[in-house]
């Protein structure tokens, strides 16, 4: 699991599936197989919030759901 916050925006290529989500009120993305890695970004006060996970380096899966309401607690 990678959390990256940065003041900067992050720009994924269009040939990537990318899925608008809600995070505690902000809209966010989901990112399902980014490079065999599952992400969630979104932007909020000026930052740039990104959580990947990554499923091949751990036996334990995380939902979409997880992932999401590990993003609200950020809020």
């Amino acid at each position: 699991m990678l959390l990256r916050i940065s003041n900067q925006s992050n720009v994924y290529s269009d040939e990537i599936k990318q899925k608008k989500i809600n995070i505690a009120g902000v809209e966010g993305i989901y990112i399902p197989n980014n490079d065999g890695k599952v992400t969630v970004t979104w932007m909020d006060s000026g930052l740039n919030y990104e959580i990947t996970y990554f499923p091949k380096v751990t036996r334990k899966e995380i939902s979409k759901r997880q992932l999401i309401k590990m993003a609200e607690s950020f809020g």
